[in-house]
């Protein structure tokens, strides 16, 4: 039997209660059947998890600068030059440099991992790949525009009056304009391969990566394991007086405009409660609930924290609906796993979510930002006695997205 290539992966520490974490555990679950992988994990903050003991993956630690940028959320300025984070900014935590590695791949992204898998490539001579789990950067003027008010409302409403509202605004349009820029470009381009798990990331970016990028079209799946608890949930759930938000509390994810969703659903219906999990520090929880009390909503807003998988299947499959705001996205498993649940959603009419689930039955998709119309739909269905909802028809099992994921890293190694 031949020897097997090594590849490297370039990830960031497994968190489970992040859809990209997990996308990311799956791919090199997967990879580890067909290649021995090296897996260096980024620990940018001492927050970070790094309770991994398995031989084969190597910590490679932020040096100050970086972890002083982390702690300003300022991580994307060495962005600016193609060379932004170099080798001396990181601290890899043990000497591999002898191992014969035929491709590095990073599984994410942002743009430290993509400049440390870069990196990587050039120690070990070897080709590079990308898997883009969200959009780089997006070229639409006008989705840059709301992405840039989802910020907005999030400084205003949980930091009002502050420098911090003021600092994260700025914040935002300067990120915004460093993800678009040629150096962040030519980073990509320096690549051998980039793949996306959906089509409308290529869309998003634009002309140029659309013909480039390899689309798993989708490249995101539920296994046997989700499945089967999908399955066990479904079946016995029981409708509930509250609602899920179906994403992470986050501007990007638009939760401040799911409250001001919430708020006009609950003017109707005076028992109902919204439910949002996710991990959430104790600063943060303190100013959500002293905005919730500010806008009328006190004791309406429950926050669970970050809670166990199936848990949070329990608590999509007994709401009445999910709202989902979202204005970034690939696939979303929020979206595919509340249809698998039998709950409908409403949300945002982004390329992501247009492209992966147009015409499924349950899902209502309104303009981008049209608050209004999001409450307005999502009371439709509050006030419906008869919705459907089926799971999308666009859709893959794990397996066969792992298969050909596996067949282009194989064709990277072997060229």
């Amino acid at each position: 039997m031949a020897d097997r290539a090594t590849i490297a992966v370039v990830t960031e520490p497994f968190k489970p209660f992040f859809g990209g974490a997990i996308r990311a555990s799956r791919s090199i679950e997967a990879y580890r059947k067909s290649f021995d992988v090296l897996v260096y994990e980024l620990i940018r903050t001492k927050s970070d998890p790094t309770y991994s003991r398995d031989r084969n993956v190597v910590k490679v630690y932020s040096g100050p600068v970086l972890r002083a940028l982390y702690k300003l959320r300022l991580e994307f300025l060495p962005g600016l030059t193609p060379n932004g984070i170099s080798k001396r900014m990181v601290r890899i935590g043990r000497d591999v440099s002898k191992t014969d590695v035929r491709a590095v791949v990073s599984l994410h992204e942002n743009l430290d991992l993509l400049r440390l898998c870069s990196i990587l490539r050039e120690e070990y001579e070897a080709r590079s790949a990308a898997l883009l789990q969200l959009p780089v950067f997006i070229r639409d003027r006008r989705r840059q525009g709301e992405i840039i008010r989802a910020y907005d409302k999030w400084y205003s409403a949980l930091y009002p009056g502050s420098v911090k509202e003021l600092a994260g605004k700025v914040r935002t349009r300067v990120e915004l304009s460093v993800l678009s820029s040629r150096s962040v470009a030519r980073l990509l381009r320096s690549y051998d391969l980039l793949i996306s798990v959906s089509r409308s990331i290529g869309y998003e970016m634009g002309p140029e990566w659309e013909s480039r990028i390899h689309a798993l079209d989708p490249g995101v799946g539920l296994d046997e394991e989700d499945l089967g608890l999908i399955k066990t949930v479904k079946e016995r759930a029981v409708k509930e007086d509250f609602i899920v938000f179906g994403g992470r509390i986050d501007p990007l994810k638009g939760f401040i405009e799911g409250l001001e969703v919430f708020k006009a659903i609950a003017r109707a219906y005076r028992d109902i409660k919204l439910v949002a999990t996710g991990r959430v520090n104790p600063s943060l929880r303190e100013r959500i609930v002293r905005y919730a009390k500010r806008i009328g909503l006190e004791d309406r807003l429950v926050l669970p924290g970050a809670v166990p998988r199936i848990e949070r299947f329990r608590y999509v499959a007994n709401a009445r609906l999910v709202i989902y705001p979202s204005h970034m996205d690939s696939y979303s498993y929020a979206v595919l796993e509340a249809l698998h649940l039998g709950t409908p959603v409403v949300a945002y009419d982004i390329p992501a979510l247009r492209f992966n689930y147009e015409g499924a039955e349950g899902l209502v998709l309104v303009r981008e930002g049209d608050v209004e119309g999001l409450a307005a739909e999502a009371l439709n269905i509050l006030g419906s006695k008869d919705i459907t909802v089926s799971p999308p028809r666009k859709v893959k099992k794990w397996d066969e997205i792992a298969r050909e994921e596996v067949s282009l890293i194989e064709r990277l190694v072997e060229s």
